[in-house]
């Protein structure tokens, strides 16, 4: 229905606005507010990971014209989001980009848990191309704006699945949380190399897939 992708799109573009501010830079700065989902499911993940004391010590630390407080389909500063990312890696000593793969496997889970249809009579291969093929196509139905990510797929020796990325983000990490997210769910492990990346200079980030059982 089309209330269950207005949801589903806001829990997508939480997780690449959050993935935005992970490589902000003066050269990409975005300049759209954010949705209230974005730190809703933030803050969710912190006190999840890592207690209430560092989520509220992120709150004290930042400078907040919201006070903290957030509605989730309300829209907020981009500099609230930078702020927090930035306290958090200082408070935890994990790099950014860590950060954006651990949101990537925590937005998929929510997602499993507000949407959980959309995984039905799927294996954690086919979900890999619904991602994009379904989902990504009715975001940008419902938000012809929304700067989406571009993929493409071929299949690749022993059974792998090789996929290529472009983004002007360049959310390696993101998709890569996603990626570990969707092979949690499948309860199934998913080996990503990453021969080429936009972050080394590549024009594509290329990222191979092996799909096993956990156990192989």
């Amino acid at each position: 229905s089309k209330k269950r992708l207005i949801v589903l799109s806001l829990i997508i573009q939480a997780g690449f606005r959050f993935s935005s501010i992970l490589i902000f830079t003066k050269k990409y700065r975005w300049e759209v507010g954010m949705k209230g989902l974005v730190f809703t499911m933030l803050s969710g993940m912190v006190v999840t990971k890592f207690g209430y004391r560092v989520w509220d010590a992120a709150i004290l630390n930042t400078v907040l014209k919201s006070n903290g407080d957030y509605v989730s389909t309300g829209t907020y500063a981009d500099s609230e989001l930078v702020g927090y990312v930035a306290d958090l890696s200082n408070q935890t000593n994990i790099l950014a980009n860590e950060l954006g793969f651990s949101f990537g496997e925590y937005v998929l889970g929510k997602f499993k848990d507000i949407q959980p249809f959309f995984f039905e009579g799927h294996t954690a291969f086919s979900f890999v191309k619904s991602v994009d093929s379904v989902i990504y196509v009715e975001v940008a139905k419902l938000h012809p704006d929304a700067v989406l990510p571009r993929f493409t797929y071929r299949d690749g020796e022993e059974g792998r699945l090789i996929r290529t990325y472009r983004s002007p983000r360049n959310l390696c990490a993101l998709v890569k949380g996603l990626i570990a997210g969707i092979a949690d769910i499948f309860d199934k492990a998913i080996d990503v190399a990453h021969p080429h990346c936009m972050l080394a200079g590549a024009e594509t980030c290329v990222l191979e897939l092996k799909f096993r059982e956990p156990n192989e």
